[in-house]
């Protein structure tokens, strides 16, 4: 894995630069992003470019005579918000949907504010720099909270009147493209939207590459570069690098951990999108952000955790975030200090987890730029526009036991909300023949469709008190048993009218265990297609405490996916919380890797894995324990199978955000 950090071009203490370098050195980091200095939004003079161009030559030669190579990172359309006091106001800034303008943040559309940041990028590209990189202002949404959704600028209005034919107003335009049903006019206007960045970032190239033929332009991902900006971050990538190689630092950082647990989903998300730039030969490095660098906000710990879970995923590069911006560097040293201890440790993930090897496990489908095909709530409603499409599916299978795997093209699907809506029947159908986990909401669409999911009817009810788990098949020990599912008026249920074949495995109860209706559905159609039913919106159900995040939901979802797939996973855990796993298995297939981050503040003693049956544990397996510099063999573990699953319980401490891996050899023998 590449390791890069990011520091100010001009650092607050340039007498430091020994420190710098030191602190570099021991985290075995191996490229600089150098932030620009000209804050966005302020527009200065183009001398100032000519002389941070200066500096960034110089800064070249410093960290490439210690091996380190460097990039330089700035600012395009720009953020918004709290470093603008003073800006200049000297082109047509982003309107939002209200009418509100975003001050600071200027329009694609504007000739002269293309020509002047052409200007400046061109500058800073005659010091000689490899690689510039647009930081994630490079977008058209997320300019909160004046213009979270799009730019409706007389010039962006102006654009889509052409494109349609006929005037329209803001209040008009926003109205029909932001509520209601997928239509021609919401994808018109995301088209218009990601013409003009697409117009932006060619002329940015052209620019570029006029000076510094050789010069790589990358650029930095924000959610709606994957959801709704008009274009296709392929198009995007390859229109910045021109003849060059692109270059992509993801979105999901560290720092939106706001929990222990978070950390897992974030990878998943960070994995998601270099799935979906798979067909493309670019770069990609993730955001270990730890904004504002400070300790009070992001843990060492967490960083260190994200680092650890995309070495087990062959993740081949990190801009980690552990230099601060403005102290000292003997001020906060906690993240360095820690990654700095753990060189050792990554390197035996790396081992442990080539990059070589192959994903398995459930596969949540998730369609990017998914914005056109969406049906949006009403006006009035808080649903974030700004996000209309977060996975929030990951952060479901993240915290219960369920590897995630976007290459594994046998295992079981996951069909939530309207995130595969667009996808054709032929690659619908495919799918669906691996067996299906779906909620709710992918039922409405899919019975659309005309397909058999073992009911006719979804009739929105009131939440239930109680989930009643009953199938032993399917639920194991916790069959018989109730749970509160601690779900208030947020969350959509529906009751569903079952099909002959149909059965339910658990049950909604309502006060003092009153049956409402059927709970989890279970369905084989005549297509041999097999699919388990949720009978909720999963996208809500993040409003409730306990209907997804309980030990028996844990163990009904392996079950679940077991049946729809006719076939165990390879491993899962049950009956421990907050756990993220991956799996992952040698391109001979004679060596499965499992590993195992412990998202909770609580310890994991002895920790049993369910395993796939099939896969044969012989008398040794490879053991790769937290913060521990190589892995070992052990024969201190019991293993025993029956017909569901075989369970692997290891003499082991998992420590609270603690990681564990675990390699079987010949497991098919």
């Amino acid at each position: 894995m590449k390791i890069s950090v990011p520091m100010h071009i001009q650092p607050f203490r340039e007498n430091l630069w020994d420190a710098y370098l030191q602190q570099m050195k021991s985290m075995n980091v191996r490229r600089v992003f150098l932030a620009s200095s000209i804050h966005e939004g302020h527009l200065p003079e183009l001398e100032v470019y000519r002389k941070e161009a200066l500096i960034l030559k110089e800064l070249i030669a410093l960290f490439g005579g210690h091996g380190i190579e460097a990039a330089y990172w700035g600012n395009s359309i720009g953020h918004g918000g709290s470093l603008l006091t003073g800006a200049a106001r000297r082109f047509q800034e982003v309107v939002g949907p209200e009418g509100k303008t975003a001050s600071g943040v200027y329009c694609p559309l504007d000739p002269e504010f293309i020509a002047y940041v052409c200007q400046g990028y061109s500058l800073i590209a005659e010091s000689g720099v490899d690689l510039l990189v647009l930081d994630d202002d490079f977008r058209l949404h997320l300019h909160a909270p004046e213009a979270p959704v799009g730019c409706f600028c007389p010039l962006h209005m102006e654009a889509m009147g052409q494109r349609i034919g006929r005037e329209i107003s803001r209040e008009e335009l926003a109205a029909a493209v932001l509520h209601g049903k997928p239509s021609l006019l919401r994808t018109q206007w995301l088209e218009v939207m990601g013409d003009s960045l697409l117009a932006f970032a060619g002329r940015l190239e052209k620019a570029v590459h006029a000076v510094n033929p050789a010069a790589r332009l990358g650029l930095c991902a924000v959610m709606s570069h994957w959801s709704h900006e008009g274009i296709t971050m392929d198009k995007l990538l390859q229109t910045l690098a021109g003849e060059t190689r692109p270059f992509l630092r993801t979105i999901g950082a560290p720092y939106w951990s706001k929990e222990s647990h978070h950390i897992g989903w974030i990878i998943a998300y960070t994995r998601l999108q270099q799935h979906w730039v798979k067909d493309t030969d670019v770069e990609i490095v993730a955001e270990g952000d730890t904004y504002p660098q400070s300790r009070f906000h992001c843990s060492a710990a967490m960083l260190h955790a994200f680092h650890q879970g995309l070495r087990a995923a062959g993740f081949p590069g990190l801009l980690s975030y552990s230099l601060h911006f403005s102290l000292s560097p003997e001020l906060e040293d906690g993240y360095v200090s820690k990654i700095s201890r753990q060189q050792a440790h990554y390197e035996a993930i790396s081992a442990f987890c080539p990059e070589g090897y192959v994903s398995h496990g459930v596969q949540p489908v998730l369609v990017p730029y998914n914005m056109a095909h969406m049906t949006l709530p009403e006006a009035g409603s808080d649903f974030n526009l700004s996000w209309p499409d977060e996975p929030v599916v990951l952060q479901y299978l993240s915290r219960m036991g369920i590897p995630i795997s976007y290459e594994d093209k046998q295992g079981a699907v996951v069909l939530t909300g309207s995130y595969a809506a667009s996808l054709s029947d032929t690659e619908l159908e495919a799918l669906l023949r691996r067996g299906a986990l779906i909620d709710g909401t992918a039922a409405h669409w899919l019975m659309a469709r005309k397909i058999d999911i073992g009911i006719t009817s979804l009739i929105p009810v009131e939440a239930p008190s109680f989930e009643q788990y009953t199938d032993p098949e399917v639920c194991g020990k916790y069959a018989g048993e109730y749970m509160w599912s601690v779900a208030g008026g947020d969350v959509s249920f529906f009751e569903c009218e079952l099909k002959a074949g149909a059965i339910s495995v658990t049950e909604f109860m309502g006060l003092r265990y009153k049956r409402l209706f059927p709970g989890v559905i279970h369905y084989e159609n005549a297509n041999k297609q097999r699919f388990c039913l949720l009978p909720f919106d999963l996208a809500s159900a993040r409003y409730s405490k306990q209907l997804i995040y309980n030990y028996a939901r844990q163990q009904q979802f392996a079950s679940s996916l077991a049946w729809v797939n006719r076939n165990a996973l390879y491993a899962t855990m049950s009956g421990q919380p907050d756990v993220y796993m991956s799996c992952r298995v040698s391109p001979d297939s004679k060596r499965l890797v499992i590993t195992v981050q412990n998202g909770s503040m609580d310890p994991i003693k002895n920790p049993q894995i369910q395993l796939n049956p099939e896969i044969q544990i012989c008398s040794i397996i490879e053991l790769l324990q937290h913060d521990q510099a190589s892995a070992v063999q052990v024969e201190d573990f019991v293993y025993h199978r029956d017909e569901h699953f075989g369970y692997l319980e290891i003499k082991t401490e998992i420590p609270p955000m603690g990681f564990m891996g675990v390699a079987v050899i010949n497991p098919w023998g």
